[in-house]
């Protein structure tokens, strides 16, 4: 998980919890926000990949969160595709 990201529980359901996850990309310094499940943040705690703990998540949020910490246009700005 990257270093700006912080992650707090929106419900009482213990057994669905969901979580939000906030931060802000290195790059812009733009504040992002997604909702993450509990039982994907719990196998990801434990060492499962998070393409595996979150595969509702898009790559692009995925790297954001979890990962580098830079949102999606920040990332197809400074690694442009190279057709």
């Amino acid at each position: 998980m990257n270093s700006n990201t912080s992650i707090v529980r929106q419900d009482r359901d213990y057994l669905n919890d969901q979580y939000t996850a906030t931060t802000t990309c290195r790059e812009c310094k733009v504040s992002h926000e997604v909702k993450i499940p509990g039982p994907g943040l719990f196998a990801y705690n434990n060492g499962a990949a998070v393409q595996n703990a979150f595969p509702g998540l898009t790559a692009a949020e995925r790297e954001l969160f979890f990962v580098t910490g830079i949102c999606g246009p920040c990332w197809d700005r400074i690694f442009p595709d190279e057709d």
